[in-house]
């Protein structure tokens, strides 16, 4: 398509071919390419000028006329180019997505926190892309995970893992610890699920007592968060840190921690006390796992909620192998006699069936 004719498709009145004409501006030669995009910034319909903005990277530097337009699409459309639209307006791009932090429409913010982390890997010129991430993208990130709106605060927290990723656990912890606490503390389950798997990541490459220190409440605090999904995603990186910590670890400083979910008032807390000691039985060793985790769970079985009665039975039948055959006869068999004497029917039934596995 020529020049001429790409000119004069702009103003047909249909809007498909006005389209078409956007999407052939490559076959036009660079210098007459602005005077086309100026036209389409004029354009009474969002899909002309969103399509124009798809093709900023033909004439970059006139997207902050796109940035600022009406419709939503066209600005997230010059964001989700913008990484591309870095490679020659530089660090201008950065200043002015600033202003999209405070977009009236949430699915703009999105889409800039869904960028974030590419316009970290963008090497600079200067070759100090540490300090200009520092000084333009954390502080956004910080904004984001802050946003009235769910979907911008789980998007904007994806960005943590990949900054991780780059530049290190000690630059996250050390230059993001606002955007962490935004995190892990926030009401967005989601959020903090996203806040739990970079927990347990950065539990990985840090010491035993740096975690117990700065990393160790939010652990316990997401074992008593009231979503269940988060509760399952700490539980089933324990086994991980106890791995990685050692059996002193765990000892001393893991299962004493879990004594406050078992005498929690709040049954659901003294359930995921019963599924941590489950999770955890085989990082012990065989000498220690009678007082650490059969004892406990059951000592459950005396349990006020039936829940959690239900629960230490099934766990308990779970591991019933590994259980020593003294307290098997002695100490756990007649707590078994007894709820299937006095029992609600459901815990009488279960009672029963791993009263008769017991023999």
């Amino acid at each position: 398509m020529s020049s001429n004719q790409i000119s004069e498709d702009l103003s047909n009145e249909d809007v498909s071919k006005r389209i078409e004409a956007v999407n052939n501006f490559s076959n036009v030669p660079p210098e007459q390419r602005e005077a086309l995009f100026r036209r389409v910034t004029e354009d009474f319909n969002h899909e002309v000028r969103e399509a124009a903005a798809n093709k900023i990277y033909l004439c970059p530097h006139m997207y902050t006329k796109f940035l600022a337009d009406p419709d939503p699409q066209v600005r997230i459309a010059i964001i989700n180019n913008s990484v591309l639209i870095r490679e020659t307006q530089k660090e201008s791009v950065l200043t002015a997505l600033t202003s999209i932090v405070n977009d009236s429409v949430a699915e703009v913010r999105c889409a800039l926190a869904r960028v974030l982390y590419r316009h970290a890997e963008v090497k600079s010129d200067s070759d100090d892309n540490k300090s200009i991430v520092l000084a333009n993208i954390v502080p956004l990130v910080d904004k984001l995970l802050g946003d009235r709106h769910d979907d911008v605060r789980v998007a904007a927290s994806l960005n943590i893992k990949q900054l991780t990723i780059q530049f290190g656990f000690d630059f996250v912890f050390e230059q993001l610890y606002n955007s962490l606490h935004h995190m892990l503390t926030d009401t967005q389950w989601r959020v903090r699920n996203n806040a739990v798997e970079l927990l347990f990541g950065l539990a990985l490459v840090c010491s035993a007592e740096f975690f117990d220190q700065n990393l160790f409440p939010f652990l316990n605090q997401f074992l008593k968060d009231p979503c269940n999904k988060v509760r399952q995603f700490a539980l089933s990186a324990l086994p991980t840190l106890a791995s990685h910590f050692g059996d002193e670890w765990l000892k001393t400083k893991l299962i004493d921690n879990l004594q406050e979910l078992a005498q929690s008032q709040n049954f659901l807390h003294r359930e995921t006390y019963l599924l941590c000691i489950s999770e955890l039985a085989g990082f012990f060793p065989v000498q220690y796992q009678s007082n650490y985790v059969f004892q406990p769970m059951i000592r459950m079985l005396r349990d006020p909620v039936q829940n959690v009665v239900l629960l230490a039975i099934e766990l308990l039948s779970k591991h019933r192998e590994s259980i020593h055959p003294f307290r098997r006869q002695y100490e756990l068999k007649p707590i078994l006699e007894s709820l299937d004497e006095n029992s609600p029917p459901t815990t009488k039934e279960r009672a029963s069936l791993f009263l008769a596995q017991c023999q």
